[in-house]
């Protein structure tokens, strides 16, 4: 049985990972079916209290319960961004940065009211991280 998804995205319209036009329909229909305790809907799950890529990282895991590198996060949360669950915290206009490691900056990113929604669906669904 398939697993319901949690972003509404329709066909041909949407897509939830980045799949090219030229690619089988079975890809292109992967693209935009994500399903709970996927490396989005962790995300999503963590991304309640705002993030960076840096902060996900050590959190956010593969299938084989091995941690995401913080390059396969941040292509996740731009994925996310793209489809209208994620967006860059600003304040006063300006994007949000914290500190990471060795005085660099990472931006912090939320989720929007749509973000907002997938969440309850997994919390209801009981997906909590």
């Amino acid at each position: 049985m398939n697993q319901p998804t949690f972003w509404d995205l329709e066909p041909d319209t949407d897509s939830g990972g980045r799949v090219g036009g030229g690619y089988p329909k079975t890809s292109q229909r992967a693209g935009y079916t994500f399903k709970s305790g996927t490396q989005k809907a962790q995300i999503i799950t963590y991304l309640a209290k705002g993030a960076t890529a840096y902060e996900l990282a050590g959190r956010i895991k593969n299938k084989a319960g091995d941690d995401v590198s913080k390059n396969q996060i941040a292509a996740r949360l731009l994925e996310l961004r793209e489809n209208g669950f994620v967006k860059y915290r600003k304040d006063n206009g300006q994007i949000v940065e914290r500190e990471t490691s060795g005085g660099n900056a990472a931006q912090v990113q939320e989720l929007t009211d749509k973000g907002w929604q997938a969440y309850r669906k997994i919390q209801e669904r009981g997906q909590d991280a």
